[in-house]
């Protein structure tokens, strides 16, 4: 089985994207960066970067919401 370095890279990136949030939001914006001129790592890294945008928003609404449930009982 032959490893696939483009894959492996893109693969990092969704993993800390949806795991570890603030490190795929970073990682993506390198990559967005650095690989400007490889399609494939320009849409991917567009990609990661979305992904952990919205899983910190949802991160912030459950911890907000829990917040504001337990003062309210």
């Amino acid at each position: 089985m032959e490893f696939n370095k483009d894959l492996a890279v893109c693969l990092i990136g969704y993993f800390l994207a949806i795991f570890f949030s603030g490190l795929g939001l970073i990682y993506g914006a390198i990559l967005f960066i650095l690989k400007k001129d490889n399609e494939m790592y320009y849409e991917h890294s567009r990609n990661i970067m979305a992904i952990a945008i919205g899983i910190i928003i949802l991160r912030l609404f459950a911890h907000f919401g829990t917040l504001i449930f337990s003062s309210l009982f």
